[in-house]
């Protein structure tokens, strides 16, 4: 999922790629929450989700995106970002 620019100044879109490889567009305005969820063991990873009319998005763990360029596209959202909350592996709690 990320955020895209319109054409000729226009609005921007939001690009969902699905595990078949196929992309479809989604309206900015239709989003009603994004959450990062930061990783407590890997500064480098969070994984991204997104709720749109009634359905929850989530997407697969790469680099921390912008809260603001999310913010910005998105002006209804509820848009936050988390730090994780489970154990480091190998070390008992």
């Amino acid at each position: 999922m990320r955020t895209v620019v319109g054409d000729a100044g226009g609005p921007a879109r939001i690009h969902l790629r699905h595990a078949s490889g196929r992309i479809t567009e989604r309206d900015p305005h239709a989003v009603a929450r994004v959450l990062v969820i930061h990783d407590n063991v890997n500064d480098d990873s969070a994984k991204l989700r997104l709720r749109l009319d009634r359905r929850r998005l989530a997407g697969r763990p790469g680099r921390p995106p912008k809260l603001t360029e999310w913010r910005e596209t998105c002006p209804r959202a509820d848009v936050k970002g988390r730090n994780a909350r489970w154990g480091m592996p190998g070390i008992p709690d």
